[in-house]
Order: structure tokens, then sequence, then C-alpha cells
């Protein structure tokens, strides 16, 4: 609730054509396709916020892959990355 009240407004305020979603984030096939990172087989992702600023329009949300392997004693967990992922297009562009 604190997020959908407040902090949707404060980014309102601040960019243009705002959409904020703390529940949702960048589907597996997004982050695929920015071929910067390995998708396990455990994915997650949410905080998700898309604007534009000064032009530049941009998406971002918190990323987490991570790939597991075997059960039991023999579990292991690999995590290939876990942070805040970024998109932004200048001129029609993807980076």
């Amino acid at each position: 609730m604190y997020k959908e009240t407040f902090v949707n407004g404060m980014l309102k305020s601040m960019l243009e054509d705002v959409s904020y979603d703390w529940r949702g984030g960048f589907s597996e096939l997004d982050v695929g396709t920015f071929g910067i990172v390995k998708i396990g087989n455990i994915f997650k992702s949410e905080d998700y916020l898309s604007g534009s600023y000064k032009g530049v329009k941009f998406r971002q949300a918190d990323v987490t892959i991570r790939h597991e392997t075997g059960s039991g004693d023999d579990r292991q967990v690999t995590t290939y990355f876990e942070g805040r992922m970024f998109e932004f297009k200048f001129d029609g562009k993807s980076v």
C-alpha cells in the first residue's frame, strides 16, 4: 500500500509516462533478449518501473536468476544475477 500510494505519486511528479508495479517485473523472455546474463532454472523479477526522463525511455526491475542442480545433500544453487536490471532507449535503440 505504501509503494502504491506514496512512491507512485512521487515518481509521477518527476518522470513522464510512468508505470510502476511493485509486484510485476521483467519477463524471463525480456531478460533473455537483453543477452547479458545466462538464464537459469529459477527466475524472479519484481518492483517494475518504466517511464521517460528528458526524452529517454527506460524500464527497470529487480531480477534474480539462479540455477539449481541436484537435490537433498547434493543440491547446488548458483546465482547468475541478483540486482537491478535496466533498459534504456536512445533514438529507438535499446541498450
